[in-house]
């Protein structure tokens, strides 16, 4: 555990593992516009790499670096937690990936664009100002900025990633050219889901979004699972798809045991069951390809 005085904008802290948890703590930095440098050093692909915490009190702009001595990458992911509600520029940078723990609400800018081997795993706080995430290089991330009440960009280039948009404002989301899974929140959401030929998942929710599979060869899902994203055509939440692939990509009814959430016009039996209004049995997941299907299994 340290303490460290005296430290000045600009500075940079190189830390290498060890078997105990780092914990690190500096002066708080007041200019309004100070930055702070970590690098993250070691044999990171051996287990868990844990860094601990760094509190870093007044610093706006963050780098963190990971520097992996071990050749042999074993998609291990270094940990670290950083406290600093100041902090609104973070931008991550090495060839290893990392998992980050930061619940400040004044994060507008995560660049993890520079991370070159490994993933990279966030889930934000409450952001209340207008909001970018860019995935890691090679993709396989986890970017979840669903707490945030302000409007969210998030960014992927590759790899198969789990995205999540704001919750309660407008997302544009772009996947990467792996397996993407894409939830939306309840405004317009924008949604691509990027290049590539495999399968992604696009999960709206309201609002009347806008969703892109133009560009994806694969069979890919939009998924309608809530009561407020199934509206008629003259309704509210009407989606906008561009790019549907009739006999590939599938539209997927499901329903939810939560009260309140199940699709409009389907009940449940009380066994779990979705039960349409004509008493005829709904699959707990009902997929389908073309309009034929879409009668056939109601």
């Amino acid at each position: 555990t340290q303490t460290i005085s005296g430290v000045t904008t600009g500075k940079t802290f190189d830390i290498t593992f060890g078997a105990a948890l780092t914990s690190l703590t500096t002066n708080n930095l007041s200019s309004g516009s100070d930055s702070m440098n970590f690098t993250l050093r070691g044999d990171l692909s051996g287990g868990a790499r844990a860094f601990g915490t760094v509190t870093t009190p007044g610093v706006e702009t963050m780098t963190i670096n990971t520097v992996d001595t071990n050749a042999t990458f074993t998609a291990r992911l270094a940990t670290i937690t950083v406290v600093d509600t100041d902090l609104s520029a973070l931008t991550l940078t090495g060839n290893n990936g990392v998992a980050l723990t930061h619940a400040g609400v004044a994060l507008t800018t995560l660049d993890a664009s520079g991370i070159t081997t490994g993933g990279f795993t966030f889930t934000s706080g409450i952001l209340t100002t207008d909001s970018s995430a860019t995935g890691s290089l090679t993709g396989n991330d986890t970017i979840n900025l669903g707490a945030a009440t302000s409007l969210v960009t998030i960014t992927e280039t590759a790899g198969t990633n789990a995205l999540t948009g704001s919750a309660t404002n407008k997302s544009t989301i772009t996947g990467g050219s792996g397996i993407d899974t894409i939830v939306g929140g309840a405004l317009v959401d924008t949604i691509n889901v990027g290049a590539g030929t495999t399968t992604n998942t696009v999960l709206g929710a309201a609002g009347a979004d806008v969703i892109t599979l133009t560009g994806s060869f694969g069979a890919d899902t939009i998924q309608y699972n809530l009561k407020a994203t199934h509206q008629s055509a003259t309704g509210a939440n009407v989606d906008n798809i561009t790019g549907f692939a009739a006999g590939t990509d599938k539209i997927s009814l499901q329903h939810s045991t939560g009260a309140g959430t199940v699709l409009t016009g389907v009940t449940l039996d009380g066994t779990g069951d979705a039960v349409a209004t004509m008493a005829a049995v709904v699959a707990d997941v009902t997929s389908v390809a073309t309009i034929a299907e879409v009668y056939t299994d109601l």
